[in-house]
């Protein structure tokens, strides 16, 4: 009887621990979901906040001028990056000299 008493113990023990073991996970599982979602909801405001931000808003370059009329949407798609954040001009990337292989004229300069 004793063996029997000990053996119902134990399974009572064992079973607590399972729900206490399951309980703990979902416990993780519930924190870990939220954080997740705070993080993607972060991103999304972030990402907002950069889409609203345009360097070349203000802009007086020559370049920037005369793409705003002909090609809007590189105007504003680099107007929105790091590099137009960083004041990297057009003419910094896309200049070059008449020898450089490759080169074309355009508007008085050559690209």
């Amino acid at each position: 009887m004793q063996d029997r008493e000990s053996t119902d113990g134990l399974l009572q023990w064992f079973t607590a621990g399972r729900v206490l073991i399951l309980a703990g996970v979902a416990v993780l599982l519930v924190a870990g979901l939220i954080l997740v979602a705070e993080a993607i909801e972060e991103s999304r405001e972030l990402a907002e906040t950069d889409r609203e931000v345009n360097a070349l808003a203000e802009s007086d370059n020559e370049c920037v001028a005369c793409h705003r009329r002909a090609t809007t949407g590189i105007v504003e798609q680099y107007g929105r990056s790091s590099m137009a954040a960083a004041e990297v001009a057009c003419e910094d990337c896309h200049e070059v000299a008449e020898d450089y292989g490759g080169a074309v004229e355009h508007e008085g300069t050559w690209v």
